[in-house]
């Protein structure tokens, strides 16, 4: 194309605007949807895997941002979609028409999502050591773990201890690994003991103590100046979206009715 003259070029181009682009043989466009596709299912597994890993290692995570990063990806088939459509209807040119509109969508979504959500250009969000790592394939094989009863019980204690007296549920960016550092318990046991003792992961557990945190400030009149978001910040949550699911999740309703619903019944 490079070495075509000028005129050459412009017959080119004139002929993609009057009849579009000539698709490859569909041999050859079915090869590059499947890979595609195989690319995007792929893509979307690793998001899920990674946000289950989260909730088994982080104290906090915004679920908005996995959601937003699903349909990121998800959008990425859009030309490939609207290519193997134009194929099936039995059409031998891709209009050019169609090619734009497909192209501006995708650059209309992802300049979209930098608007909204610009941290997904930034570093990644909860990046992981190998230490890390480690300690969590060591998590996956508690189930053969040879824990005595009476260590069950006497790890719960200190966990429970730890948890009530030194509160390090308000640090938002508290992780398994730093908490089991601190409580002197292998990673492991910890994960063990509060899914067997506990019946919860590692997310669940911490929140329920900034969700009694935060019930006790919205119960409390004196600090109805404050804003429920900023109340949740000192409770250890680091996000709106983050604070707003799991307080629906724990206590069935919005922290606003419940702040409204307790001051009602204390007055």
């Amino acid at each position: 194309m490079l070495a075509k003259s000028g005129a050459e070029k412009m017959e080119v181009y004139h002929s993609i605007m009057v009849t579009g682009f000539t698709p490859s043989p569909i041999w050859i466009s079915l090869g590059i949807g499947l890979i595609a596709v195989t690319y995007t299912v792929l893509s979307i597994r690793m998001i899920i895997r990674y946000l289950n890993h989260l909730k088994k290692t982080r104290s906090s995570i915004d679920p908005s941002f996995h959601r937003w990063l699903l349909f990121l990806s998800s959008t990425l088939l859009i030309p490939i979609v609207i290519t193997v459509i134009t194929r099936l209807v039995g059409a031998t040119t891709l209009p050019f028409p169609v090619v734009v509109f497909a192209l501006s969508l995708l650059i209309f979504i992802i300049y979209g999502t930098f608007l909204l959500q610009p941290k997904f250009f930034d570093k990644f969000q909860y990046q992981i050591d190998d230490q890390e790592i480690e300690e969590v394939n060591s998590i996956e094989k508690y189930q053969n773990s040879n824990l005595q009863n009476n260590q069950k019980s006497e790890y719960l204690e200190k966990i429970i201890k730890y948890m009530d007296s030194e509160k390090p549920y308000l640090d938002p960016e508290l992780t398994i690994l730093q908490f089991s550092n601190t409580v002197d318990i292998p990673t492991y046991y910890v994960s063990q003991i509060i899914n067997e003792q506990l019946e919860c992961n590692f997310i669940d557990f911490v929140n329920r103590y900034r969700i009694d945190e935060i019930k006790v400030k919205l119960e409390d009149p004196k600090l109805n100046h404050f804003k429920i978001l900023n109340l949740a910040y000192d409770s250890g949550f680091n996000s709106k979206t983050a604070f707003y699911y799991a307080f629906k999740k724990h206590v069935d309703m919005t922290p606003g009715a419940y702040r409204k619903e307790n001051q009602l019944s204390t007055a």
